[in-house]
């Protein structure tokens, strides 16, 4: 793994990645990225190349296109991603790739390097306008004459925002519950009670337990009427219930 310059983005995919990196599927190849018609799309774009080709995969994350890549026979296959912990998921699934931590706006190859360059769901998280501007210039430099550079994007209204949508709309409903609210409240009130033993603080201790419990009366109907009990925001839920049970 080399790494090399990075941006004020680092941080946040650091976490973004360890997170996924932390799921129980022990990959972190899940979700959209990993859909089966995407990974055909990749598979026809790597069909008519020769095995020789060098490929880099820019925003890689944890090498969803650069397992199509290596499957399909290919051995010179790299890839560049700001999140370390990224390359480090990439180096346990395919020790065999060469893993690049930094900026699609400033790579550490050379002109002339790749015959290709692929980035799913990556390119536009480049950041500005200026520095996606930057990160094509980049592309461009470090292309082969007659290289290809094939960039998948989100679309408008496509799945990955829908998706982004529907999480937004759970999010804000849980917190215009004021669940976590009353919940630090409740903790106050039942740790000062049990402190002073007083009669008020034991009342004001359940009375606090009571607005928690009205408080999480939206999370429950959400709960009840939820189709999908493994869905991740339902999941979520009901460890967020328990543990504050707990």
């Amino acid at each position: 793994m080399t790494q090399t310059k990075s941006t004020d983005f680092e941080k946040n995919w650091n976490n973004y990645w360890s997170g996924r990196g932390g799921q129980k599927s022990g990959s972190a190849l899940v979700g959209i990225e990993k859909h089966p018609e995407i990974a055909g799309y990749w598979a026809e774009i790597f069909s008519n190349l020769p095995k020789s080709t060098n490929i880099l995969d820019l925003a890689c994350g944890a090498g969803s296109v650069l397992k199509v890549a290596y499957n399909s026979g290919f051995r010179q296959v790299s890839g560049l991603d700001i999140s370390e912990s990224a390359i480090e998921l990439l180096a346990n699934t395919f020790p065999e790739v060469k893993g690049y931590v930094g900026s699609v706006t400033d790579t550490p190859f050379a002109e002339g390097t790749f015959d290709i360059i692929a980035s799913q769901f990556g390119f536009e998280y480049a950041g500005s306008q200026t520095e996606r501007i930057k990160a094509a210039q980049e592309i461009s430099r470090i292309l082969k004459n007659r290289g290809r550079a094939v960039l998948m994007c989100h679309v408008d209204g496509g799945a990955i925002m829908q998706g982004c949508k529907l999480s937004l709309e759970q999010i804000k409903g849980l917190l215009d519950s004021n669940f976590f609210l009353h919940a630090k409240k409740t903790f106050s009130a039942a740790h000062l009670a049990a402190k002073t033993n007083k009669p008020s603080d034991g009342k004001k201790a359940q009375k606090s337990l009571s607005d928690l419990g009205y408080a999480a009366e939206p999370i429950l109907d959400h709960l009840r009427g939820a189709p999908d009990r493994k869905n991740d925001f339902t999941r979520f839920l009901f460890y967020l219930l328990e543990a504050t049970h707990k």
